[in-house]
């Protein structure tokens, strides 16, 4: 499975190897799969009340025109850059020509959308290429929440967590940095989920890595109740 941030590094190199040809290499790609791209058309946020007076439930909404085949996010925190981020990528989806909304809620402190392109038939010699457009929004946030619940309603995926307004309860509604990195979530809305997979496994992050062992964790064993 997959570890923390390098995770996307991969498909991004991967994809810009792609296009390292000419121009008119570039030209002569075919557009390939006959799939319909799903359109971007809007990034919004909202704030409810929580079940105490700081706390928050805020839920934000990537809102398209039809739907991604398949979608995938992880949470990634660097230990030396001390930069935390929370990223979701979409298969065979474009941006939408009206302008996006980038106002955000705590702790997110700005995000951007980048598109790319990738042949998921690259690694099997003899078959002909077959272009994707790809989506990545990328979320910078202060602190990463403890969890993220993602709903997928036709047209409509979001992603919610909790937090509060009192700073000096943070720590309560964040994800500690001594804790194991998040493993990414593959989601497919259509037949795309052996492709999304496909996909994972060629580009995915830690090809060629080296594990680090790291000393085993006992602090998430259940606790065991006496009863008298």
């Amino acid at each position: 499975m997959i570890h923390a941030r390098k995770r996307l590094i991969p498909i991004a190199a991967a994809t810009l190897c792609l296009f390292a040809g000419s121009a008119s290499a570039q030209d002569e790609t075919p557009d390939a799969t006959a799939i319909q791209n799903a359109v971007l058309e809007g990034v919004n946020f909202s704030t409810e009340k929580g079940a105490t007076a700081d706390e928050q439930i805020i839920t934000c909404y990537f809102i398209f025109k039809d739907k991604p085949t398949s979608y995938y996010y992880n949470k990634m925190s660097d230990p030396k850059t001390k930069e935390k981020k929370i990223i979701f990528e979409f298969n065979d989806t474009q941006i939408g020509t009206s302008p996006i909304s980038y106002e955000v809620a705590q702790p997110i402190t700005t995000f951007k959308i980048d598109k790319d392109r990738f042949n998921a038939n690259a690694e099997v010699k003899g078959l002909n290429p077959e272009w994707h457009d790809k989506m990545v929004v990328t979320f910078n946030v202060n602190s990463l929440p403890k969890l993220l619940t993602v709903s997928d309603q036709y047209n409509i995926i979001s992603f919610s967590y909790k937090w509060t307004s009192d700073a000096g309860k943070t720590a309560q509604y964040a994800e500690s940095d001594k804790k194991s990195p998040v493993v990414p979530i593959i989601l497919s809305t259509s037949g795309g989920v052996v492709a999304a997979i496909s996909l994972w496994l060629i580009f995915g992050p830690g090809k060629g890595e080296t594990p680090v062992e790291e000393p085993l964790r006992i602090d998430d064993l259940p606790q065991h109740v006496t009863y008298q």
